[in-house]
């Protein structure tokens, strides 16, 4: 077979000749197989994640403490995904990513098993770190197999990992009331093993160092990389973490919002990952790549509107739901633009991928925090309207004056 040099070195090339001769008609193999990998991953991660705080609270825990353990994942998820893209070109992508499916695995039997608070948080943690070795590993690769492609190739990975979470979310309820809450971690660790072996024997060909002579980067050094263009989509990072963060803390008072019961909190929530996912596959389909600031200048500016326009309605249900699908798209498509435009930026792609996965990781750790203190001295309306406009008009006003000059 030849030393792993030549091998890398033979389905790098391959994939790149099938990547320009079949342009935008074929996705190539390594697109499927990440894709599968992420859609069963999140599968499993989707059935676990509803489960974690119903089993804190069955062993005798607060709900301030099941709280915790939800949140201590974002810790090391920010401030490790710094440095795990320097890392996965060190060691190798199939390393890195197999490392992280599998550490996950380990992570379900450990809640199976250590039936303890510590045991939860140490689990909480790792899963972070292990996380971001997951994502920065696979957008990484793809970013830096399809260079013309970036956009399309990214669009299906994401899209068939949020199919996958919420597919694993719909799932969870049927497991929830027919067996006792720790099943529901058992496919969580299977399908997380599975996904370790998958990776290491499909994604060991593309296994390449995608930097010679790579080395861990020290984290101060790759910040002085950012230029203002990075910073920019950092901050939009930021602003889509915060987002997620504060709609999926309050999507029943969102319902509540627009004159409905708050149990419907979970179809807003539907809607806007449903809107999200087939924006997504949309993007895929197209012939043509889509990386024009103009296009995010033009969604946001839409989506500004809305918001304004459900603070002139008071939220009424037919605007309000409206919005939510245009959120779902807009966020959806712009997430994968910047990414592909990210790693453009950098020579090292994983690296470029775990530092906007760093800022999403940083805004949906800090927003709920921040939201329910203002909630609580005023209310939710007021989050809605002047937290969500104000952002979005400071990033159309930062988009318009410097993402065209440091990208066109």
């Amino acid at each position: 077979m030849g030393d792993l040099k030549s091998l890398t070195r033979r389905a790098f090339l391959k994939e790149q000749n099938q990547s320009s001769r079949s342009s935008q008609e074929n996705i190539p193999s390594i697109v499927i197989v990440l894709s599968a990998v992420a859609f069963l991953f999140m599968s499993g991660f989707g059935m676990a994640l509803p489960s974690l705080p119903q089993a804190i609270l069955k062993l005798g825990y607060t709900e301030v403490e099941a709280g915790l353990v939800i949140s201590s994942w974002a810790v090391t998820y920010v401030l490790f995904s710094v440095v795990a893209g320097p890392i996965a070109e060190r060691v190798g992508v199939s390393y890195a990513l197999s490392l992280g499916l599998a550490g996950n695995s380990i992570i379900a039997l450990i809640y199976i098993l250590a039936k303890a608070f510590p045991f939860f948080i140490m689990g909480r943690l790792l899963q972070g770190i292990f996380e971001s070795l997951i994502w920065v590993s696979i957008y990484g690769l793809v970013a830096y197999l399809f260079p013309q492609a970036k956009v399309r190739s990214l669009a299906i990975i994401s899209a068939s990992s949020t199919l996958g979470f919420s597919f694993g979310l719909f799932v969870n309820g049927p497991i929830m009331s027919t067996f006792d809450v720790w099943w529901t971690f058992l496919p969580y660790m299977i399908l997380s093993a599975v996904c370790a072996v998958i990776a290491y024997i499909k994604v060991y060909p593309y296994n390449l160092k995608m930097i010679e002579g790579s080395r861990i980067e020290n984290p101060l050094k790759l910040l002085k990389e950012i230029n203002l263009a990075v910073a920019l989509i950092m901050a939009m990072a930021f602003l889509v973490g915060c987002f997620d963060g504060v709609f999926q803390a309050n999507s029943d008072k969102v319902a509540v919002l627009s004159g409905l019961p708050s149990a419907l909190g979970g179809f807003y929530l539907s809607i806007y990952y449903a809107s999200s996912l087939l924006s997504q596959y949309t993007l895929a389909l197209l012939r043509k790549e889509i990386n024009s600031p103009s296009y995010t200048v033009l969604t946001f500016t839409i989506v500004s509107i809305l918001f304004y326009f459900n603070v002139i309605t008071n939220f009424q249900y037919p605007i309000s739901l409206l919005t939510w699908v245009v959120i779902g798209a807009v966020i959806g498509t712009n997430v994968v633009i910047f990414m592909a435009n990210i790693s453009g930026v950098f020579k090292s792609k994983s690296t470029a991928m775990g530092l906007y996965q760093a800022s999403w990781g940083f805004g949906y750790m800090l927003a709920p925090p921040l939201a329910g203190f203002v909630i609580k001295n005023s209310s939710f309306s007021n989050v809605y309207a002047t937290f969500s406009i104000f952002l979005v008009t400071i990033t159309l006003i930062s988009m318009i004056r410097l993402y065209k000059k440091y990208f066109y």
